[in-house]
C-alpha cells in the first residue's frame, strides 16, 4: 500500500541527503517498523544517526515524528477497523526460496510503480520522441540494463544508440551528442565515472536528460526527468525487475506517443527480416 507517508518521500526524493535516502529507502521497504520504534531506533536500522532522522522527517512536512507516527497509526486503523485483530500474520518463505525471492520482487516493483509520478513518464516519453537522437548511458553493472533499452526503443524510431557499446570509445560517441538529443541514463549502482562524465558532456553540449535509476542516486544537475526505483545495482548482481519494467513502460509510452511512425518502422523490420529468412 502507498501510504501518505511513502508519497511523502517520492515527492522529496530529491531535497533529500544520501544520508537521508538511505533512511528513506529503508522505511519505503520497512513501513510496518514506523508505528513500532522511535525515531532514534528507526536511524539506527537505517545505519543513519538521530539528527538525520530528525532533519529527515522535518523535510518531509512533519512537525515532529510523533505526527508521522499518528498518521501512520490512524492508516494502519482503517485497514482494520476498530483495531481488532486481523487474524494470524502470514507466514514468510523461507530466505532464499523461490517464494521469497518472488516476494521480494513483487514489491519493489509494486512500490516502483505506485511510486511512478504519471508527469515525469509523460515528460520522459516527450523527450524521447522528440529527440534528434537518443544517447542511452548505462555502464559498467548496469550495461545489460542498456542493452535492453536499445532493443527496445531501437525498433521504434531511428537515431537511438549506447554510448558504451565495448566496441567504440565513449569519447567518438559524446562528440557527436548536440542540443536536440536526449541522453536516456540509466544508473541503479553507484554512479560510475563514465557515467559522470557522460552527464557533464551532455550538460555542457545542451542535452536533455531522463534517469531511470534507484531511489538514494543524486539528481544530476539540469533539468533532468527522474524515473526511480525500488532497485540494487545491477541486472545479476541484485534486483532489476523494477527498472526492466520502468524501460518497458517507457517504451510502450513511446509506441503510443508516435503511433504509425513506430508501427510502420517495425512492420518494415518484420519485413526485412522475413525476406532475410526466405533468401537463407
Amino acid at each position: 500500500m502507498l501510504t501518505r507517508l511513502a508519497i511523502r518521500i517520492q515527492e522529496h526524493l530529491d531535497a533529500l541527503t544520501p544520508s537521508e535516502r538511505a533512511l528513506a529507502s529503508f522505511i519505503l521497504d520497512n513501513q510496518h517498523l514506523v508505528v513500532g520504534l522511535s525515531a532514534a531506533e528507526l536511524a539506527r536500522e537505517a545505519g543513519t544517526s538521530k539528527s538525520t532522522a530528525v532533519r529527515f522527517f522535518r523535510t518531509l512536512g512533519y512537525e515532529s515524528f510523533e505526527a508521522v507516527r499518528l498518521q501512520a497509526r490512524g492508516e494502519l486503523n482503517r485497514l482494520q477497523p476498530g483495531g481488532q485483530w486481523a487474524g494470524p500474520p502470514e507466514i514468510a518463505p523461507p530466505a532464499g526460496s523461490p517464494a521469497a525471492f518472488l516476494s521480494q520482487e513483487m514489491a519493489s516493483l509494486a512500490r516502483t510503480l505506485e511510486g511512478l509520478s504519471s508527469e515525469a513518464l509523460r515528460l520522459a516519453t516527450e523527450r524521447l520522441a522528440g529527440a534528434e537522437r537518443i544517447w542511452i548511458g548505462a555502464f559498467e553493472e548496469d550495461a545489460a540494463l542498456g542493452r535492453l533499452a536499445l532493443g527496445l526503443l531501437s525498433p521504434l524510431r531511428p537515431g537511438v544508440d549506447l554510448i558504451a557499446d565495448g566496441v567504440t570509445p565513449i569519447f567518438n560517441k559524446l562528440v557527436s551528442v548536440g542540443p536536440r538529443d536526449t541522453l536516456l541514463l540509466v544508473t541503479l549502482g553507484k554512479r560510475a565515472d563514465p557515467a559522470r562524465f557522460a552527464i557533464e558532456q551532455a550538460e555542457s553540449a545542451g542535452c536533455s536528460l531522463v534517469a531511470v535509476t534507484n531511489l538514494w542516486q543524486q539528481a544530476p544537475l539540469g533539468s533532468p526527468v527522474m524515473m526511480r526505483c525500488h532497485a540494487a545495482p545491477g541486472a545479476s548482481g541484485g534486483s532489476a525487475t523494477a527498472a526492466v519494467s520502468v524501460l518497458q513502460l517507457l517504451a510502450r509510452q513511446l509506441a503510443a506517443r508516435l503511433g504509425e511512425r513506430a508501427t510502420g518502422r517495425q512492420a518494415l523490420i518484420a519485413s526485412l527480416r522475413e525476406a532475410a529468412d526466405d533468401h537463407g
